[in-house]
């Protein structure tokens, strides 16, 4: 099989950040257009006008600086004045920035561009790295660009940044199901000065176009929740409604950052899994385990929420996150069930770490009981001991290692549970079993029907890490019998057929147990096969992480 390397390359602030950009973004950045465009002119014209305008903003600035200095001497209420004072310039000169809420409209325009996402080109080889042979239900994949009405679509391509407001058009390549090869194309008028287009009524296109509104697995009575994500796994989710006075006032603010993001991923699940593309296939993508946010960085004006922020960089990048900020090769090993494998994600410091933590806790194993099942005991179909660990405030070690899980998977931290830790000695083993809990299994469960929501919420994805080796053919291997939907098997002890994984220190393996689309998955049944070396013992542990904030473990 060949392998395909992608490395996804961030130097912004990105995952686990909803990227909300209001109405405030949307004003500061159409006047500073505005600002920008007549000064060109003015320059460009020799227009005498344009000179006794910037003439008056020069003379408007030194009488600001000259009232400022007077008021803090006067012990008087500087910013009042500096409000009274700054609106009615305001009124006098139209070049300026109305805005009473900002006083510098240029630092925000910084601002709103330092969070747009990264541009990923919509060529050949990234769409690889997103692309399937087979049809993947739930996820699509979609290109935005600016063009004008009379570029052909050969230099779409390159047209993602585009100023001028004149004949523009915005242009979206679909690919359903994320399936290579089979695409339609489409085009929409982008916002201009007397017109907009709304981020709300493309979501609603997009919609229509993908029938995302008679999905059957969404219930009657529930919120769409598919959502927009970049190719870094940033959640792309523009705040229109807040504050929205003029949709016009919008501009294109909240489009434009699909378009700075060129390509796109659709899940209609709402939570970001990473693809397999292929049995075989490897892609690079950076982690960090540490966050180090100056305070002032959480907040920018209100442009984005600060969800869960993530930094993610190139290795020995400290610009923005300091330390631990490493890449890892995600490699598929399977596409259904959706298995991917990561070497050397845990040092052996903390492999030993965990083990010893865990170690006094240690209790055989125990099992969540369904309906049918209630009464019988645990060592049925397992046989290992475990526990779970409680985080600690201090605990430098597993408090990295859950920020390294959330920016690997790119969900964040608050949807995860805490880390079970499990011991297999000599001939113990867990018979094949779901992660996930199926609604109908567990009506009678009012603890569980509280848990999951009526199917609502659910175990998403695991996280299995192998805290020690155990040698070629001393079993121990993690099993997923129905590995390219393979039928269910009559013994779910049967280690003979599907996909092994080996425990190999360090490693760590993320399988899905919900698809793309949110629906359960039950090919990712899977089992742990008894240790066949009497003089191993197989040390793991696993981190089930939620399709929704769970906050057993805080952010």
């Amino acid at each position: 099989t060949q392998t395909q390397t992608q490395t996804q390359t961030q130097t912004h602030a990105c995952t686990l950040l909803d990227v909300n950009i209001n109405i405030m973004a949307a004003k500061s950045k159409k006047k500073n257009r505005a600002i920008y465009s007549n000064k060109a002119t003015k320059q460009e014209n020799g227009n005498e006008s344009g000179e006794t305008a910037a003439s008056s903003s020069s003379n408007a600035n030194t009488i600001s600086l000259i009232v400022a200095v007077l008021a803090l001497l006067a012990g008087l209420s500087t910013p009042y004045i500096m409000n009274m004072y700054t609106n009615k310039n305001n009124n006098d000169n139209p070049s300026s920035s109305s805005s009473s809420s900002l006083s510098d409209d240029s630092s925000v325009e910084q601002q709103v561009e330092q969070f747009y996402p990264a541009y990923t080109p919509c060529n050949s080889e990234n769409l690889a790295n997103w692309l399937h042979e087979q049809p993947v239900i739930g996820l699509h994949v979609l290109c935005f660009a600016y063009y004008e009405t009379t570029t052909t679509a050969t230099t779409i391509e390159t047209a993602h940044s585009y100023d001028d407001d004149r004949n523009k058009l915005l242009h979206v390549k679909l690919y359903s199901n994320a399936v290579e090869q089979k695409y339609e194309e489409f085009t929409v008028p982008a916002a201009t000065t007397t017109t907009s287009t709304s981020y709300e009524a493309l979501r609603e296109s997009l919609s229509s176009r993908l029938n995302l509104n008679q999905k059957q697995h969404f219930r009657a009575g529930d919120e769409m929740n598919w959502q927009i994500y970049t190719t870094s796994g940033e959640r792309l989710s523009c705040n229109v409604a807040a504050g929205l006075e003029n949709e016009k006032e919008l501009k294109n603010v909240c489009v434009e950052a699909l378009v700075k993001a060129g390509m796109v991923l659709i899940f209609e699940g709402g939570v970001f899994l990473w693809p397999g593309v292929r049995v075989g296939f490897e892609r690079v993508v950076n982690v960090t385990s540490r966050i180090d946010v100056p305070a002032s960085d959480l907040d920018r004006q209100n442009l984005f929420s600060d969800r869960d922020l993530m930094f993610l960089q190139h290795p020995g990048d400290d610009s923005k996150a300091k330390g631990s900020a490493r890449a890892v090769t995600l490699k598929t090993l399977s596409l259904v069930p959706l298995v991917l494998s990561v070497e050397h994600f845990l040092g052996n410091d903390e492999c030993d770490h965990i083990q010893k933590r865990a170690l006094p806790s240690m209790r055989n194993s125990g099992v969540s009981h369904n309906d049918q099942d209630k009464g019988s005991p645990a060592s049925k179909w397992r046989t290992s001991s475990s526990t779970f660990l409680q985080l600690r405030p201090n605990e430098q070690i597993l408090h990295e290692i859950d920020r390294r899980v959330a920016s690997l998977t790119r969900i964040p931290r608050d949807h995860q549970e805490q880390a079970q830790v499990l011991r297999y000695n000599h001939l113990q083993k867990y018979n094949s079993h779901h992660d996930y809990f199926d609604n109908n299994l567990y009506r009678t469960s009012d603890t569980t029907q509280r848990l999951i929501q009526g199917g609502r919420r659910n175990r998403l994805a695991t996280v299995f890490w192998y805290l020690s080796d155990v040698k070629e053919g001393g079993g121990g291997e993690t099993i997923f019998p129905r590995v390219n939907y393979g039928t269910s098997p009559r013994d779910m002890a049967d280690c003979s057929v599907g996909l092994k994984v080996r425990p190999e220190k360090g490693k760590v393996i993320i399988f899905y147990s919900l698809l793309m689309n949110g629906e359960l998955n039950p090919y990712s049944l899977h089992g742990a096969c008894p240790v066949l070396d009497e003089h191993a013992t197989k040390w793991a542990a696993n981190k089930w992480v939620w399709n929704s904030p769970m906050h057993f473990v805080e952010k």
